[in-house]
């Protein structure tokens, strides 16, 4: 391994380090930011008149209407996989196989990428599947810790995420290959990825609602109220 690779690797860790940090804040507060922006929006809404209140409930119903409508007709499409029947399994059953792999859902990755995130998979999975932690008498705590990392080793593999399978192997000693070029291309992937799901986070209206300053936030609501039921909203105050 070069020099530099070695410091590349090592600058591109911290970075993917602080990012994956950021997403995990910006996952951890989104559901507070929603509960606390709808929240407003309902007793905002309860202030309006009768009428204004008709039209939006009128709305709303419409739009309900549409989308039980669009997913009554996804259901019967023979091609479409549920969310239920792909979604990894967040409580892994007993009869478990560690060879029971999700499926990457990323179609662009490489097969040697492929290749070596199976290989980082099968040793974290060796080390914290719910089996073989129980057959090592683990205590219920430590079978606990393991089995959320089981539960993100799964998430990496489908997500096609090298960065947390590398540093699950690391919390574990398990050993790794030194890193190479195509290595470093992983991570920046990685890297670019989660920012993406930040910047996603981000753009939301809640989130500019719950981050913002006033001014901010009294633009976001009367965004709310205009792009999810064409209403204009004169004032945002509920004093």
């Amino acid at each position: 391994m070069s020099k530099q690779v070695k410091l590349k690797f090592k600058k591109l860790l911290k970075k993917a380090e602080f990012v994956h940090a950021d997403l995990e804040y910006h996952e951890e507060l989104i559901p507070e930011a929603k509960q606390e922006f709808m929240a407003i929006v309902n007793e905002i809404f309860q202030r309006l008149p009768i009428e204004e209140k008709k039209k939006i409930n009128e709305l709303r119903e419409q739009r309900l209407r549409e989308e039980t409508e669009r997913l009554a007709q996804e259901s019967t499409d023979p091609e479409e996989e549920s969310e239920e029947e792909t979604e990894i399994s967040h409580t892994p059953d007993k009869g478990d196989e560690i060879d029971d792999l999700p499926e990457i859902e990323n179609p662009d990755v490489s097969p040697v990428k492929g290749s070596e995130l199976k290989k980082l998979y099968y040793k974290v999975a060796d080390k914290t599947h719910p089996d073989k932690v129980l057959a090592r008498g683990a205590s219920a705590t430590e079978a606990k810790r393991l089995e959320k990392m089981f539960m993100s080793a799964q998430a990496a593999y489908k997500d096609a995420n090298w960065y947390i399978l590398y540093s699950l192997a690391m919390d574990l000693d398990i050993e790794v290959a030194d890193p190479t070029k195509e290595t470093l291309h992983w991570l920046e992937e990685d890297i670019k990825g989660t920012m993406g799901k930040i910047s996603h986070i981000a753009s939301l209206i809640t989130w500019s609602w719950y981050v913002g300053n006033e001014d901010v936030k009294d633009h976001a609501i009367k965004s709310y109220f205009l792009q999810a039921y064409d209403y204009r909203l004169e004032s945002t105050s509920i004093d």
